[in-house]
């Protein structure tokens, strides 16, 4: 499917010690960001590491989310844990792990609907946007029949 290209702002203003606040004026919402206490700031807060990792779950099941409307399936509680690794040379996110803990709700889903999903989850355009070096590990734990 092709989607229509959009522009968004987010507005990220320095307060001083390490910190900074990312602002959305279409939401008019804004939230702290910290640095790591391993380079002298605080942890008291999202690091910038932390929000391209929430921005990964969000978006991944976000598109998940797409498919099981378009299937009538219902995934609501679907929790998405993202693992960060830091590498050197350069310092940079080096691993991401996304664990994909599906709902009781899926527990009777046939593989075709499983596999519908899964590649909802590969729609995720914040996961095509990351620099192809970048080792991307995704795992789905589906309930038990």
């Amino acid at each position: 499917k092709e989607y229509n290209t959009m522009s968004t702002e987010v507005k990220v203003t320095y307060q001083g010690n390490l910190s900074c606040k990312a602002y959305h004026p279409a939401s008019e919402s804004d939230f702290p960001t910290a640095a790591p206490t391993a380079i002298g700031g605080t942890g008291k807060g999202f690091t910038p590491g932390d929000v391209l990792a929430a921005s990964l779950g969000s978006c991944m099941l976000t598109y998940i989310g797409v498919i099981a409307m378009r299937e009538e399936l219902s995934i609501e509680g679907t929790v998405a844990t993202v693992e960060t690794e830091m590498g050197d040379n350069p310092h940079r996110v080096s691993n991401l792990k996304v664990s994909l803990l599906m709902p009781d709700s899926c527990k009777n889903l046939t593989a075709a609907q499983k596999a519908k999903l899964v590649n909802g989850s590969k729609m995720c355009p914040v996961k095509a946007s990351l620099h192809p070096d970048i080792k991307i590990d995704i795992e789905f734990i589906w309930p038990a029949d």
